[in-house]
């Protein structure tokens, strides 16, 4: 084996300096800081697993580590961005991502109903209700800001779009029933509060398990046939 193709094998030569490599991922591959946080630690457990398996080959090495890893997916582009950023992409080149089918897991309205009638305070169901009628996604509403919320028109321009380089909502509106419960909910929030609201999502687990179901992770696939933006729909 000649020196570069050993070189190449040998992953405790490579560039393993984290903070470096996160520069990289958000300067050179412009990803946003949470994607990049996520690759960090996607790589650091990589490199413990390369320092606990030993000298081996390189693509073994990824095959037994993507083989346990519980999410193979996402952490096969955190070291497609590593390998990319310590110069040795052709290695991880040939790996393919899984490919999965949804699982659709229909709900009735009458589980939408349960799950609602669970929800304990105006908070939580503003949550809800945003979630279901205005079309955006998980962070979009959890880091709205009043400024966002036109409260005369049910109209809102989330702002994290301008931080994101793939998601750009720009510009989404709310029904009535949202109206209702964000109305009852705004005298009571913090005035030190910084969003919207300080949303709090574990509760829905409870919600769900009143009926026996993580209803919170499957209600998007039947809100279309309620009337709710299609692209809830999974």
């Amino acid at each position: 084996m000649d020196s570069r193709q050993s070189s190449r094998n040998d992953v405790t030569n490579w560039n393993n300096d984290i903070d470096a490599f996160k520069d990289f991922c958000q300067i050179n591959l412009q990803l946003c800081k949470t994607t990049f946080d996520r690759y960090a630690g996607d790589v650091r457990k990589f490199l413990n697993f390369v320092s606990e398996e030993g000298p081996s080959n390189v693509c073994d090495t990824v095959r037994k580590y993507l083989k346990h890893s519980p999410n193979n997916g996402n952490s096969l582009r955190a070291l497609k961005a590593y390998f990319k950023f310590v110069g040795h992409e052709e290695i991880v080149k040939d790996f393919k991502f899984p490919r999965r089918s949804p699982k659709i897991r229909r709900v009735t309205q009458k589980d939408l109903q349960i799950f609602y009638s669970a929800l304990r305070d105006w908070r939580e169901k503003a949550l809800f209700l945003f979630y279901t009628t205005s079309g955006l996604r998980k962070m979009e509403v959890l880091l709205l800001r009043m400024d966002d919320v036109d409260l005369n028109k049910r109209m809102v321009i989330p702002n994290n779009h301008k931080k994101s380089q793939t998601k750009h909502s720009l510009l989404s509106f709310y029904n009535e029933e949202a109206e209702i419960a964000l109305k009852n909910f705004l005298p009571t929030r913090s005035r030190r509060a910084t969003t919207l609201s300080v949303w709090v999502t574990k509760n829905f687990a409870r919600c769900g398990e009143k009926q026996g179901k993580r209803l919170e992770s499957t209600y998007p696939a039947k809100t279309c046939d309620f009337g709710f933006p299609q692209k809830w729909a999974v």
